[in-house]
């Protein structure tokens, strides 16, 4: 994931931003496909490398064009498409728990299926989820306002596909999309549950 990151940083100060941009992409694959068949512990170095790529794919997403920001969508996509879903990854995890530590290790899993250990590797699920799902949205709107030289003022009115789905938002509704003066938000509603119209999150 280092060496991606590297390589991408060294291409973008170069000027070669379609190869930067592949960098960043290459990152995003290998963590979505190194967690796959594994432990939650690798699952959680799977999200760290994607969150490498995803930087570095953010990182030269305003020198992309229309057509390098849509080919950026779709390696995402596929990249997400081949994830194992959490709950397979938590399943595997437990059972491998509960055989291969002993008594000690059947109580700890047990346990940690009740209390907040759980609740954070859902949250970490949650994040990598909404972190791609808000750059895919972000690079969408890139190649909009590229081809039609503006911002759609509502996102049903850009004809884009629809916004995913929030991961946090109590009644599964779709992540938000605001205008902002020239520019715009992009947002979900996070880990409280809460839509405060994109504020800032604080500091805890």
């Amino acid at each position: 994931a280092n060496a991606f990151s590297g390589e991408s940083r060294l291409a973008h100060l170069d000027g070669d931003y379609e190869r930067a941009l592949n960098s960043g992409l290459d990152a995003i694959q290998l963590g979505s496909q190194s967690r796959n068949g594994g432990l939650l512990r690798d699952a959680f170095i799977g999200m760290e490398i994607t969150n490498v790529g995803r930087s570095s794919v953010y990182e030269v997403h305003d020198k992309l064009s229309a057509e390098q920001c849509l080919k950026a969508v779709r390696r995402i996509e596929a990249a997400a498409s081949a994830r194992e879903p959490p709950e397979t990854i938590r399943h595997r995890d437990y059972i491998w728990e509960l055989y291969a530590t002993g008594w000690s290790g059947r109580l700890y899993a047990i346990l940690s299926r009740l209390c907040e250990e759980q609740i954070a590797g859902e949250n970490a699920f949650a994040f990598e989820e909404a972190y791609l799902a808000l750059l895919n949205a972000h690079l969408q709107l890139r190649a909009y306002r590229l081809e039609h030289g503006r911002l759609p003022a509502t996102w049903e009115e850009s004809e884009l596909p629809p916004l995913p789905i929030d991961p946090w938002d109590p009644e599964s509704k779709p992540l938000r999309y605001l205008r902002n003066g020239d520019g715009f938000v992009l947002y979900s509603v996070g880990p409280n549950g809460v839509d405060d119209g994109g504020a800032k999150p604080k500091a805890d």
